[in-house]
């Protein structure tokens, strides 16, 4: 999102073409850094696994909610 944002108009669009690769290696790079990080700092791994428990009560929330948006716009094309 950050990246379509700051490329919003048309003119911009060679820019964003064109500096693909520049960002897909930052990420790249970037995920390697914050798994080694994670499996090697410990409060930042019990950080982490806190997070992932708390936030699985809205796996249960937007599971029937993708079921039911997706079922919502095969109706929508369909009919």
């Amino acid at each position: 999102m950050l990246r379509l944002y700051t490329n919003r108009t048309p003119d911009d669009w060679e820019s964003f073409v064109y500096n693909q690769w520049t960002w897909w290696g930052f990420t790249f790079l970037l995920g390697i850094l914050l798994s080694y990080l994670s499996s090697h700092v410990d409060w930042l791994r019990a950080g982490l696994e806190n997070l992932g428990d708390r936030l699985v009560a809205f796996l249960y929330i937007y599971l029937p909610l993708t079921v039911v948006s997706i079922i919502v716009v095969f109706i929508r094309i369909v009919f």
